[in-house]
């Protein structure tokens, strides 16, 4: 099997090095990005220790720059080249916790295939398959995911025995999810990873409504009771006020604008649909977004 060689240093190290080398070449982070052929976020991915960076890319910008490479004392690790089939397993990070919440939301794996998807809507929800899913399994994993759209809905995923080993080691579970939902303690735990957590899971399971002609309503929907409370209680944790019901979530008024202020979420529809209310003091109904999209006839996901 092939193997990569990986830097392996002290937390906040790789970011130094970078910085250093960056500077000396006088150029920008894009244009550094650019020479190591990775994108951009992957470089705040080595420079925020998410990822290990590959010591092929050090020598290169060593290369480049007229850098000595043994004035920087370096430690290595040797990985499993990644493939289909590989993953270079990431730490615990804010982009996996929002990754295992896109996941919670409209994410399954399925043991025939190993395969993992995240299944949207083929028009709302284009460009955040494009911009953030598909990025998280490439800067996560190092993998590259397939899309197909079909029925009204875009898939994205890929077929890693690894990848899904992973995914079951953090119990997220395989087939149907009703009722075996946790949310892992370590993403309880920290503030920041639960904030990106429930944005993962607000941008594919959640909505943003017209609760009265000019009234805006924030709704999440779950049909796992325990795992509905677990998020509800998570939601008190971190200082937003939801609302409980049977089988969902809710925010109204204010508690609704706090919840975009803390949460931040990704997903362009979201986002644009805030924006209007608060611009026209009216949420965009469904029916409005299809039309902008240039559809006539609403399709579903």
């Amino acid at each position: 099997m092939k193997e990569r060689v990986f830097l392996d240093l002290l937390p906040g190290n790789q970011k130094i090095i970078l910085n250093f080398l960056k500077n000396k070449l006088n150029i920008t982070w894009v244009e550094l990005s650019q020479i190591i052929r990775v994108n951009k976020s992957m470089i705040f991915f080595y420079c925020n220790d998410v990822c290990k960076m590959p010591l092929a890319y050090l020598i290169k910008l060593c290369f480049l720059s007229n850098q000595d490479l043994d004035e920087f004392e370096l430690k290595t690790k040797t990985i499993p080249y990644c493939n289909k089939n590989n993953i270079v397993v990431p730490n615990k990070s804010v982009n996996l916790a929002e990754f295992i919440g896109v996941l919670y939301g409209d994410g399954c794996i399925s043991k025939t295939s190993y395969s993992i998807n995240v299944t949207c809507d083929a028009v709302l929800d284009k460009k955040y398959i494009e911009q953030i899913v598909i990025p998280f399994f490439k800067n996560l994993f190092d993998l590259n995911p397939k899309t197909r759209v079909q029925n009204g809905a875009v898939n994205c995923w890929v077929n890693s025995k690894s990848l899904f080993e992973f995914l079951s080691k953090l119990n997220f579970p395989v087939g149907k999810k009703k009722n075996k939902l946790i949310i892992p303690s370590w993403i309880i735990e920290n503030e920041g990873y639960s904030i990106a957590f429930i944005r993962g899971l607000f941008d594919t399971d959640g909505g943003v409504h017209r609760h009265h002609k000019n009234s805006i309503q924030i709704g999440f929907t779950s049909n796992s009771p325990d795992f509905l409370k677990d998020v509800f209680n998570l939601m008190k944790k971190i200082g937003l006020n939801p609302k409980l019901g049977k089988k969902d979530i809710w925010f109204f008024g204010n508690s609704a604008k706090n919840f975009f202020a803390i949460i931040k979420p990704h997903n362009s529809k979201h986002l644009f649909k805030f924006n209007q209310f608060k611009i026209n003091k009216k949420v965009p109904l469904s029916k409005e977004m299809y039309a902008r999209a240039g559809i006539r006839t609403q399709v579903t996901a």
